[in-house]
């Protein structure tokens, strides 16, 4: 299976809020994924089973603003996690809107399950990119 990521159905509500001028959430946290996600639901706003071990808590996103077709079309969201005494199987990752509870706005299913040893580092970055349709 090749890797595959999307955006949720909660991002697209959230930017139309954003364009109104209302209220949003925005991606602050990065989760990771111990459960097969390949079967995920893009309408569904939270992680099937998010990592519990302690050194994997949801870690704060590194924001920047990207350009790949436009100026700045391209919003990237990243974080650097490190691997605890135990190690751990990741399967993927969801960009969140909280520290805790929150909605993901999009998700990430690895390719093969990234097996990390102790102090390995693993970068999960998405990209979302704003152009014009066909």
């Amino acid at each position: 299976m090749a890797q595959t990521e999307s955006p949720t159905a909660k991002l697209y509500e959230d930017m139309a809020k954003a364009m109104k001028g209302d209220a949003y959430d925005t991606i602050t946290h990065i989760a990771l994924e111990t459960a097969a996600c390949d079967g995920f639901d893009e309408d569904t706003a939270a992680p099937a089973t998010e990592e519990t071990e302690a050194w994997y808590a949801r870690g704060a996103v590194t924001e920047s603003l990207q350009t790949t077709t436009n100026t700045n079309d391209t919003y990237r969201c990243s974080h650097q996690f490190t691997f605890g005494a135990t190690g751990g199987t990741e399967k993927g990752f969801h960009c969140m809107t909280a520290d805790t509870g929150g909605e993901s706005h999009g998700w990430c299913c690895f390719a093969a399950d990234v097996v990390g040893q102790e102090n390995d580092q693993l970068t999960c970055q998405m990209d979302f990119q704003f152009k014009k349709g066909a």
